[in-house]
């Protein structure tokens, strides 16, 4: 496992959450037994997903998981006061959080770009979202630099280090 993982899974519990790692049939059980209470991680694969209000992140022996991916996740668990499901959810208002997160744990930023890069978006001042893919430099620079100052001012952010709300 490497070092961004390790500093992930460690936040994780620190923050109170809990990772399991399962046998795809464990999951399979897992996901029927509270199938309302399960959010998969779409873009990921059938393979990954949270449990909420539970702060349980479950995952099969059949993925390997990338940092990217478990962050936004995390995102919805420790950055979003709200469910995934629910309308309330802005999965934006947590960008800027997950991307201090990714750099302060060791994540390349331009792999978390990419990695990241069919995340729809809106700009300051633009006309409607984009896929980030689509953005330039400039225009990524000024995208974090809005999402970092919107999840400080949310306190998801606090002395430019990412923490948990819940």
């Amino acid at each position: 496992m490497n070092e961004p993982m390790q500093r992930l899974f460690a936040m994780i519990e620190g923050w109170g959450g809990k990772l399991e790692r399962v046998n795809y049939v464990t999951y399979a059980e897992f996901v029927r037994a509270r199938p309302l209470s399960f959010a998969p991680a779409p873009f990921t694969s059938a393979d990954f997903g949270i449990f909420w209000k539970d702060k349980l992140f479950v995952y099969t022996d059949r993925v390997a998981i990338r940092p990217s991916e478990l962050i936004h996740e995390m995102g919805h668990v420790f950055a979003c006061l709200t469910p995934p499901r629910d309308l309330d959810t802005e999965e934006v208002d947590f960008l800027g959080w997950e991307y201090v997160l990714a750099c302060a744990v060791g994540v390349d930023p331009v792999v978390w770009r990419r990695d990241n890069d069919q995340y729809m978006v809106t700009l300051p001042q633009s006309d409607g979202p984009v896929e980030m893919q689509a953005l330039n430099d400039s225009e990524f620079a000024i995208l974090m630099a809005d999402r970092v100052f919107a999840a400080e001012k949310f306190g998801t952010i606090i002395n430019g280090l990412p923490v948990a709300i819940r």
